[in-house]
C-alpha cells in the first residue's frame, strides 16, 4: 500500500512541475511573439516536448523515457525539416517579391 501512496505522491509532484514549467513556457513563447520572432514554431514544440518528456523521468523510469524520446525523434524529426524547408521557401519568395517592387518602382 505504501508504494502506490508513493507513487501517487511522485505522480502529483511531477505533475505540478509539468504545470509549472507549462505556465513558464508558455510565458516565454508569449515574449517571442512580442518580439516578433519568427520562424521558430518547431523548435519551441520540440523543446517543450523534450522538457515534458525529461520531467516525467521520475514516473517513467529511464528506460521508458529513452524509448518515449526515440519515438518522438522520429514523429518529429521528418516535421522540423518540413517546417524548415518551408520557412526558408517562404523566405525567399517574400524577398523575390519584395526585389520584384523594388524594380517596378524604380522603372
Amino acid at each position: 500500500m505504501q508504494s502506490m501512496d508513493f507513487f501517487w505522491t511522485l505522480l502529483g509532484r511531477v505533475l505540478a512541475v509539468e504545470f509549472i514549467f507549462g505556465i513558464l513556457y508558455a510565458a516565454l513563447v508569449r515574449w517571442f511573439s512580442k518580439k516578433e520572432v519568427e520562424g521558430q514554431t518547431a523548435y519551441l514544440v520540440a523543446l517543450g516536448v523534450l522538457v515534458t518528456v525529461v520531467i516525467s523521468m521520475p514516473v517513467l523510469g529511464l528506460p521508458a523515457l529513452l524509448i518515449l524520446l526515440v519515438c518522438f525523434g522520429a514523429s518529429g524529426a521528418p516535421m522540423i525539416i518540413e517546417y524548415v524547408a518551408r520557412v526558408h521557401q517562404e523566405r525567399r519568395e517574400d524577398k523575390e517579391g519584395a526585389q520584384a517592387v523594388v524594380k517596378e518602382l524604380l522603372k
